[in-house]
């Protein structure tokens, strides 16, 4: 037996058995499994005697735990979620993902000593004081819900394959494009503040509505050297195609297409395609160029799944429906690990 989160969790059969039996689950809800299927789903999962056997799917580290807590949500299905929310967009793909248990406030300290350097003394000489100065990003925990997802009996029934997974993945890409809008450019206001909002000005274009090479480079010099290494280029797809056709001064073409080991890069460092970025257009922070991972995206808790049995049951449809707290923002201690291109 061990613990997740305040979910106690018997380890006492094969994993593939318990992914079986939670498929069958949302088949047919507890109603429709097998006797054996049933103390699986009982052996495997904390349940709620308050609540109908057929309401809940709880994932583990939710806010709800114990015996209100329904059924946690294996890694079977928990893996379709994640996989379709990094997928859908590109930020959770190049962040900093925290997960905790609850979803109060989490501050994020920052220090920048960077402007500080030591000394030369003599001997016997005092030496002096400067203290280290703090700073905190404060993430909060916004509810994204995946809307009702109905599904009809027959449906469920006639699958043939990894129905989990599919329920899953259609679950997680609804929240996950929302997400990913509001951690691209959300302004922080009921919502999080997104990575091209909290982006620093690194260059402004010399044109409205396209991108030069001297724009680029200049954008790239931009970023302090600490953060080089690490850094990674972002805009979306159709910006990307623009880009991949400029050329430095002696007419070679920046875009370097690599092996199928290594990625392509853009003057040496990688890009990462986010459709929720706009294209160049005055007023428009069109490319973000800097170390992304500075960005923080925080889960409260993993994502919670409700299969709703009874509310059309007259259609002879079930409904699933996930929701996740979530935050986001860029932790920038000052050094400006994120620049912009801007177009005037």
């Amino acid at each position: 037996m061990r613990a997740i989160g305040d979910l106690m969790l018997v380890e006492s059969r094969p994993r593939s058995v318990v992914a079986m039996a939670f498929e069958q689950y949302i088949r047919y809800g507890m109603s429709g499994l097998a006797q054996n299927e049933q103390e699986i789903m009982r052996e495997r999962f904390v349940t709620d005697p308050r609540m109908s056997s057929e309401l809940s799917i709880l994932a583990a580290q939710g806010a709800e735990s114990g015996p209100g807590g329904g059924y946690s949500v294996p890694d079977e299905l928990m893996g379709p979620i994640v996989e379709a929310m990094k997928t859908t967009g590109g930020v959770r793909a190049v962040s900093t993902v925290i997960t905790t248990r609850g979803g109060a406030d989490l501050p994020i300290p920052t220090d920048n000593d960077t402007d500080v350097s030591g000394e030369i003394i003599e001997e016997n000489a005092t030496h002096n004081e400067r203290d280290l100065q703090f700073g905190q990003v404060v993430m909060g925990s916004f509810l994204y819900s995946s809307k009702i997802v109905k599904v009809s009996r027959q449906f469920l029934a006639d699958f043939r394959g990894d129905i989990a997974g599919y329920v899953g993945r259609k679950l997680g890409m609804r929240i996950g494009r929302m997400q990913n809008t509001h951690f691209t450019a959300g302004d922080g206001v009921s919502k999080p503040r997104g990575m091209t909002t909290a982006s620093t000005a690194g260059k402004v274009a010399a044109n409205a509505g396209s991108i030069s090479y001297d724009d680029l480079a200049d954008l790239q010099s931009s970023v302090d050297p600490a953060y080089q290494l690490a850094s990674t280029w972002m805009m979306n797809f159709a910006t990307l195609g623009s880009v991949r056709k400029l050329k430095d001064s002696a007419n070679n073409p920046i875009w370097a297409p690599m092996s199928a080991d290594i990625p392509d890069t853009l003057l040496g460092r990688p890009v990462q395609v986010n459709q929720d970025m706009d294209g160049p257009a005055s007023g428009v922070r069109s490319v973000l160029y800097g170390d992304l991972s500075n960005y923080h995206v925080r889960d409260a808790g993993n994502v919670i799944v409700l299969r709703l049995e009874e509310r059309y049951v007259e259609r002879l449809q079930v409904g699933f429906l996930a929701f996740l707290r979530s935050d986001g923002d860029l932790v920038d201690a000052g050094t400006h690990p994120v620049k912009h291109l801007l177009h005037p």
